[in-house]
C-alpha cells in the first residue's frame, strides 16, 4: 500500500507535516475550510415530551446537523476516489546522444 488519504486541511498548508516520501500518494480531503469552517455542525430542534402529569412539553434540544456530517462523508468519498485514480509521477529521463568518430 502505499495510498494514504487524511481528513484534514487544505493541501496548500502543513505540506511538510503531511509528507510521507515520494513513494506514497497522499491526498487530503480538505473537511477543515470546506466543511468544518464554513457550516453549522449543530441545530436548534423542537422536541415534544410528555411530564409525570402526561403534559406535552416542547423543549428545545441541541442535535447534530446531519447535512454537514454528510457534506464531510462526500468530501472524504471524493478524496479517495482521487487517491485510487492516482500514480505516482515517473521520473522525466532525457536520453541523451554522442556522436563518436572513430
Amino acid at each position: 500500500m502505499n495510498t494514504i488519504v487524511i481528513a484534514a486541511c487544505s493541501g496548500r498548508v502543513k505540506y511538510d507535516v503531511f509528507d510521507f516520501g515520494p513513494e506514497n500518494i497522499v491526498e487530503r480531503a480538505n473537511i477543515r475550510e470546506q466543511v468544518v469552517w464554513s457550516h453549522d455542525w449543530t441545530k436548534q430542534v423542537e422536541v415534544k415530551t410528555k411530564d409525570a402529569e402526561g403534559k406535552e412539553e416542547v423543549k428545545v434540544e441541541t442535535q447534530p446537523n446531519e447535512d454537514t456530517q454528510m457534506l464531510a462523508q462526500d468530501y472524504l468519498r471524493m478524496g479517495i476516489v482521487k487517491a485510487n485514480k492516482s500514480n505516482l509521477p515517473e521520473p522525466y529521463l532525457e536520453e541523451i546522444y554522442q556522436e563518436y568518430s572513430g
